[in-house]
């Protein structure tokens, strides 16, 4: 291994290190920023994930995800469905846009 190759390397690992170390100092920041004081130590409420609510929702998803999988089968295409909006983005970029719009559907629900 070349001299160079092996202080990328280093550098690489250090830099992985301090990020590591950071991390939890940014994600405390982040729950200062956002969330309203006095909230911010709450547990979990466990028992809400147990009601029929959720458990409708966890079901309605998971039928609608195996017909849209069953569509998928039938149409014969990985991209469908592929609307002319989409078609000029990125393959991963259309992931990323799906997991903005669920995240914000799942905010707008709560």
């Amino acid at each position: 291994m070349k001299h160079s190759q092996r202080a990328h390397r280093w550098i690489f690992v250090i830099s992985f290190a301090l990020v590591l170390a950071l991390y939890p100092a940014s994600t405390s920041a982040h729950v200062r920023w956002f969330v309203p004081e006095g909230l911010e130590l709450r547990p979990p409420e466990w028992q809400l994930f147990w009601r029929w609510p959720t458990a409708a929702v966890v079901a309605t998803s998971a039928l609608l995800w195996l017909a849209l999988r069953a569509l998928q089968h039938l149409v014969g295409s990985r991209h469908w469905p592929n609307p002319p909006l989409l078609a000029s983005m990125e393959p991963c970029a259309t992931r990323v846009l799906a997991l903005h719009a669920g995240i914000s559907l799942v905010w707008f629900a709560y």
